[in-house]
């Protein structure tokens, strides 16, 4: 649950610091501002995801940490591009 509630955090922090302390610098990347937007919706969604999955029990440990792999692959990935630049690898998602 912890975990769960980091992430929520992190969702939340994430989408602040790209409203406003990246808003100029994400504006100069073509799609920056979206993409970073879709990040972190997928970020909270997961993050809740995480929430529920937790306060059931039996615990469900292979989706929960499926979910968790999902925001590291999909979201990381695309906040870590938004902030340094192209990646060689970017699963699951088309260029935008």
């Amino acid at each position: 649950m912890r975990i769960a509630a980091i992430m929520g955090l992190l969702a939340v922090a994430l989408g602040a610091i790209g409203a406003h302390a990246l808003e100029k610098t994400l504006a100069h990347i073509p799609n920056g501002t979206g993409i970073w937007e879709k990040a972190v919706f997928y970020h909270f969604i997961h993050a809740v995801m995480l929430f529920i999955l937790a306060a059931r029990k039996p615990l469900k440990r292979v989706a929960w940490f499926a979910f968790l792999i999902g925001i590291i692959l999909f979201s990381g990935l695309k906040f870590f591009r938004r902030m340094v630049g192209p990646v060689g690898f970017e699963p699951t998602t088309k260029r935008l």
